[in-house]
């Protein structure tokens, strides 16, 4: 079977907002630097807000991912701010795949971990493959497009759970 690679995507609508965010994150910073500055009255608490809220804008935001799909093998890569890393997944310790995300399936199956791989920006559908990591339960949660997920749900074992569970 051939490789299938896909890249994530940038919804525009969905950079609109987190330009906006991010203009809001800098006025606040604005603000905190005027009350310092010129009335020298330091908030150290809403200094450590807007380190915080920018550090989570960069997280979902500035990253992009790739994944890789390989005769029995998911690879979920993410690239930005000068690193890489690298999760890869067997699709024989699939465990279940839900082609649309709902949080409740990691109270019902007890997933130990999980890993977010998607960026925020990306307009396909979340998806999550629950698979074993020796006896516990790991989710990987990752936008793709339909295409790329009826070609993962080719790839899992026959008795891997499929739907919303």
């Amino acid at each position: 079977m051939a490789t299938l690679k896909e890249q994530s995507s940038v919804n525009r609508e969905r950079q609109k907002v987190a330009y906006l965010a991010l203009a809001v994150i800098c006025g606040l910073i604005l603000y905190e630097g005027y009350n310092w500055l010129v009335l020298h009255k330091p908030s150290v608490m809403g200094i450590g807000y807007n380190f915080v809220l920018l550090g989570l804008w960069l997280w979902r935001c500035m990253f992009t991912y790739s994944y890789t799909l390989e005769e029995g093998k998911l690879i979920a890569e993410r690239q930005g701010v000068g690193r890489t890393k690298i999760v890869k997944v067997d699709l024989t310790t699939a465990f279940c795949f839900n082609p649309e995300y709902k949080s409740s399936i990691f109270r019902r199956t007890k997933v130990n971990r999980f890993q977010h791989r998607y960026s925020s920006l990306d307009g396909n559908r979340q998806r999550l493959l629950v698979y074993r990591h020796g006896s516990q339960l790991r989710g990987l949660l990752f936008k793709s497009s339909e295409k790329f997920s009826d070609q993962l749900i080719k790839q899992l074992p026959k008795d891997c759970l499929m739907g919303n569970i």
